[in-house]
């Protein structure tokens, strides 16, 4: 939606600034995470929470948390021809088995920094946050999340 303008109205600015140098092309590398809260096990309740945040932020225009997937197309649509698409290790967005404390630490700032999921929580906040965190930490800990990365030029 949004970002699809936002591609467009950058490949168009950049062609008319090169232009003049006579750059023969633009190349972009954009790296983007898929299913952002995509970590299990979590209970159907703390799921459908995270599930609610992420449509009605996509709803509202401020982020799409299954933006990773989508990047190809968006390329595409904005005139570029994607040259790789590739999904990364991640050892913080994107992987199995126990985290870290040091990830776990920073899951909780995100979490914690997120008033408007605070706010779509309501006084649940708080055990689906440690839901989320204890998952995290678990041995079965498994991440449908995928970190993606396209290359692209124009």
């Amino acid at each position: 939606m949004s970002v699809t303008l936002d591609l467009m109205s950058l490949s168009s600015y950049y062609k008319r600034q090169f232009h003049w140098r006579d750059w023969s092309s633009i190349l972009a590398a954009l790296t983007e995470i898929d299913d952002f809260f995509g970590h299990e096990p979590l209970s159907t309740g703390a799921r459908s929470r995270y599930e609610a945040y992420a449509r009605d932020g996509l709803a509202a225009g401020r982020y799409d948390f299954h933006m990773g997937s989508k990047l190809r197309g968006y390329l595409e649509q904005a005139g570029f021809t994607v040259t790789k698409v590739m999904t990364v290790e991640d050892q913080e967005l994107s992987f199995s088995g126990p985290a870290p404390p040091e990830v776990i630490d920073a899951w909780r700032t995100r979490l914690d920094g997120m008033k408007l999921l605070q706010e779509s929580c309501g006084p649940s906040f708080h055990q689906v946050r440690e839901e989320f965190l204890e998952c995290l930490a678990l041995p079965d800990h498994r991440s449908t999340a995928r970190v993606y990365c396209c290359v692209a030029i124009m």
